[in-house]
């Protein structure tokens, strides 16, 4: 109805598991095929597995047997209500142990997530109780829900030019409070990209730090820092706070705008580079060869070939026409000097 063409993104076994999980409720199909689907977007693949839809009806229903939880509302509450104590006794006492030890990196403990994470054992005494719920804390990460941040976007960045000269920090670039920081970047021989619908998966190819445009309930902007990512959360950067965030949750925040810096080689123009680009064709076709410890080519046709050959075993697009992903991949193969992304820590 749509207008999808291509071949159904849940593969069999996955629509096998979404009628076992969802017992044929159409509402429960609904809730759980959503969430799957942002699950595949956000890891980068057209296709719907059974992991996944696993993993979305943990999301979903709280249990990956797609069933309700075994103890009733009201018993839920009480049990809620006499670990929220406990939680918050053992996340002072880990917040002291922190201190002591001088870890000022280490994560804080959110109050929301306190009743969860408290709920993965059942102590017998206030000692006791309180030195599993630091155990459970300190093994177990929080992730902040899209609601969770959200609920800040107005205290956050709302300057794109700001947001820039953050990430210039990570490029040691120094530059102006004043001006159009990609200007001034490109003085120094950097280079600004930006685009509107990039992919995680590109962004994991890319692996290094860049602003992603949020989006909230009215559709303003909100810009953030990404240092960091793994297979199922980012790490957010807004001023001095950093937050982590699911890449579900992420998902439902942003529409695929990033935009990140590069070291551009002598003599570009910022133009697509193809064989008949002159120098930089010619710095291209230089590189290539010293990475496979071959002679330059010298006929266009090679040169085509020889950067289409890159960029596929790149996962770019092999058109033969080196642009900025290009030279960011080219630039990382050559062990270029460029901020990497670090893995996500819970925060």
């Amino acid at each position: 109805v749509a207008g999808m063409t291509v071949a159904m993104p849940f593969d069999a076994k996955a629509m096998q598991r979404v009628h076992q999980l969802s017992r044929g409720v159409p509402r429960r199909i609904n809730l759980l095929c959503d969430r799957a689907l942002l699950g595949a977007y956000s890891s980068g693949t057209g296709q719907v597995d059974r992991a996944i839809v696993d993993k979305a009806a943990v999301e979903v229903f709280g249990r990956s047997d797609g069933g309700a939880p075994a103890v009733g509302l009201a018993g839920r509450r009480r049990a809620i209500g006499s670990w929220v104590a406990l939680a918050a006794a053992g996340a002072a006492a880990l917040a002291l142990l922190i201190s002591l030890l001088g870890r000022s990196d280490a994560p804080p403990l959110a109050a929301a997530s306190a009743p969860r994470v408290a709920a993965a054992s059942a102590p017998t005494s206030g000692a006791a109780s309180a030195s599993r719920t630091v155990a459970a804390a300190t093994s177990a990460p929080s992730f902040l829900t899209a609601a969770d941040l959200q609920a800040d976007f107005d205290g956050l960045p709302h300057d794109e030019r700001g947001a820039w000269r953050e990430l210039a920090t990570a490029w040691t670039l120094g530059l102006d409070d004043g001006g159009d920081p990609c200007a001034a970047a490109q003085r120094r021989q950097v280079q600004c990209f930006r685009t509107a619908n990039s992919t995680l998966a590109l962004i994991r190819q890319l692996d290094r730090p860049g602003i992603l445009t949020l989006r909230d309930s009215k559709d303003r902007p909100v810009y953030a820092l990404l240092t960091g990512l793994t297979d199922d959360a980012a790490t957010l950067r807004f001023g001095s706070a950093s937050r982590t965030v699911s890449l579900l949750s992420l998902a439902t925040l942003w529409r695929g705008e990033f935009a990140t810096f590069w070291r551009a080689p002598p003599e570009y123009a910022g133009k697509l580079v193809d064989a008949g680009s002159g120098a930089s064709a010619g710095w291209v076709s230089a590189q290539l060869a010293k990475l496979h410890h071959e002679p330059p080519v010298t006929t266009d046709v090679a040169w085509k070939a020889q950067v289409s050959a890159f960029q596929l075993s790149q996962g770019l697009k092999p058109d033969g026409l080196a642009g900025p992903t290009t030279f960011m991949q080219l630039n990382r193969a050559l062990g270029v000097d460029e901020p990497r992304l670090r893995a996500a820590t819970a925060r």
